[in-house]
């Protein structure tokens, strides 16, 4: 007997058909916007990730993640523990305000120069010429500033806009000076590199200026309509990462760490000023309520490249499903340098979207070394140019730190001795016998996409860590920092002076601070239970190995943001400028 449809079932069915087709569509459009989709890590970033997970000790990585943030706070305090006079007794009485202004140059002189250290191997940029360049920059700074002062007046308006442009100036007289102007010509093997540089210089300055910006918008924004601004700090977010993807596209090991400590700080710092100055619970909710939402969808990208990875596991037949039920937390890293040695063990022939090299040198050992040069002679992954071979630069810029990261001692057949990379003379690339050209091919896709995904799964978990860890130090930075300064005689020259404290702030922050450390731990929970590895190490291998990136941002958002408002910056977005009427009268 025939079974008959009715055409409204069909309708409805069809129906149903589109719009989930729709939803999937757009899913799939926000997933592929998200940072986390925006690169992978590299071969080589994967053996160093490795290395440090079998090297650093709990205590330490504990430790690298609690004081990460100290140094800059510390110098923050300090710099508020002198004195400030009245600005309205004029330039040459505030003369401490001169000195915290050099110090405040010269510390931001030296993060710029170790960068430059990092990031252009080939300059000899050596501690005394940071110290040399520094001090010059700074003094030459302050110099110009002081001249502003005493023309037009004091404070000077935007003192840290304006001295932009002398700084940039005198920084790139200071570099030829010193360096010659060899390495800056054209045809300068060490121009792409210092373009890096540059660009990542560029960026940071944008993103830096947004924010002022943003906080003004937030201050003169009606009562009512503030947590409308608030709605709309997402949208900067999403803007400004993309912004930042693509500028630092040439930095892609890196872009996990420098979106987080660029955009995520400064949102994050700008939400607990908004908490602090308001008051307001309804704030704090909202605050909460939006971190929350776009956390949620974070974790659910996350999840859906962690299935992936984990079906491609119960697929491998190295990998029964009791081993992946008792997983250690090496066991990802161990897999997957498993098919990333031994690409034609595994049938993968080619993978030219997948780097071998990372963008810059890694921290990884000599043994490792050795497997990432035998691996580039199989001509399976893609390379960049700038950074195909292992250099002399390569092994000497992590030399040392290598013998002190290695605090208990490591085998690196482990995870696959030297000797079982494949190499060239016994190539697996022609059928095996034994195996059909049908399994081969789809035992070459599982291996194709366990790498594809595995090296995208690290470099999103990755992406997140960082962001749940600035969540949690930001709003903790802050409200030590108010806390010590409520306590200074400088207190009276921030906005709202002593009686713009609210002690009802403070909690709404610490609120914020318990939610954010919840979120950051159930993260860990997450990625140790699902994702068979160490989020923790994974954590402090960003903020260890990449020190110099990383204080750098912490530096300028600690001793420029947070204080960016006292009134000795000058920093009047309404352009009234009353303290030069005061001064005519």
């Amino acid at each position: 007997m025939a079974v008959q449809t009715h055409p409204e079932n069909v309708k409805d069915s069809g129906a149903l058909n589109r719009e989930s087709s729709f939803l999937s569509r757009v899913e799939n459009k926000w997933n592929a916007i998200q940072v986390g989709r925006q690169g992978e890590y590299s071969i080589e970033r994967v053996e160093s990730l490795d290395h440090y997970c079998k090297t650093a000790t709990k205590t330490r990585v504990l430790l690298v993640c609690i004081l990460t943030p100290v140094p800059a706070l510390a110098v923050a305090i300090m710099l508020e523990m002198m004195p400030l006079q009245d600005p309205s007794k004029g330039w040459d009485a505030n003369w401490i305000f001169w000195i915290r202004l050099t110090v405040i140059i010269f510390i931001l002189t030296c993060m710029g120069m170790f960068q430059l250290r990092r990031l252009v191997l080939g300059l000899p940029v050596t501690f005394g010429k940071i110290m040399i360049i520094s001090s010059v920059v700074s003094a030459i700074f302050t110099g110009f500033a002081v001249l502003l002062a005493a023309l037009v007046g004091f404070p000077v308006p935007f003192v840290m806009v304006v001295g932009g442009i002398p700084f940039a100036i005198t920084l790139g007289v200071v570099l030829v000076l010193m360096f010659g102007i060899a390495p800056f010509r054209y045809n300068s093997p060490l121009r792409v590199h210092l373009a890096k540089f540059l660009q990542f210089l560029v960026v940071r300055l944008n993103l830096v200026a947004i924010y002022p910006l943003f906080k003004v918008l937030y201050a003169f924004a009606p009562a009512k309509s503030q947590g409308f601004v608030m709605l709309l700090l997402p949208v900067w977010k999403f803007v400004a990462k993309k912004y930042v993807g693509r500028a630092m596209r040439e930095l892609e090991d890196y872009i996990p760490q420098i979106v987080g400590f660029n955009v995520d700080y400064f949102s994050t710092l700008f939400v607990s000023v908004c908490m602090f100055s308001s008051g307001s619970v309804l704030m704090t909710v909202l605050a909460i309520v939006v971190d929350i939402v776009f956390s949620l969808l974070e974790y659910r990208e996350l999840q859906t490249n962690a299935n992936t990875v984990y079906n491609l596991l119960r697929d491998n037949k190295n990998w029964s499903k009791s081993h992946l039920c008792n997983h250690t937390s090496e066991d990802l890293l161990t897999l997957l340098l498993e098919v990333t040695r031994n690409p034609e063990a595994h049938d993968v022939i080619s993978l030219p979207n997948v780097r071998l090299w990372a963008c810059e040198p890694h921290p990884i050992s000599s043994d490792r070394l050795e497997i990432l040069k035998t691996l580039a002679t199989l001509d399976v992954y893609g390379f960049r140019p700038a950074h195909s071979t292992a250099s002399k630069a390569h092994i000497s810029f992590f030399s040392k730190p290598l013998r002190k990261l290695q605090t208990r001692r490591v085998s690196v057949a482990a995870t696959g001795p030297v000797s079982t990379v494949v190499t060239k003379s016994n190539s697996l690339r022609s059928p095996r016998a034994s195996v059909s050209n049908t399994q081969l091919i789809a035992g070459a896709d599982r291996s194709e996409t366990l790498i594809n995904q595995g090296l995208q799964l690290l470099f999103h978990s990755e992406y997140l860590l960082v962001v749940e860890y600035i969540e949690c130090i930001v709003p903790i930075v802050f409200v030590a920092y108010q806390l010590v300064l409520y306590q200074l005689p400088n207190v009276v020259y921030a906005p709202g002076g002593a009686e713009g404290w609210q002690s009802g702030a403070v909690e709404n922050i610490l609120l914020l601070i318990v939610l954010e450390v919840c979120s950051l731990l159930v993260l860990k929970v997450l990625l140790e239970r699902k994702f068979a590895f160490s989020p923790l190490h994974q954590l402090a291998y960003v903020l260890e190995t990449q020190l110099e990136h990383v204080q750098a941002d912490v530096f300028i958002a600690t001793i420029i943001l947070l204080p960016f408002e006292i009134n000795h910056f000058g920093m009047d977005f309404t352009f009234q400028f009353e303290w030069f009427r005061a001064t005519s009268e």
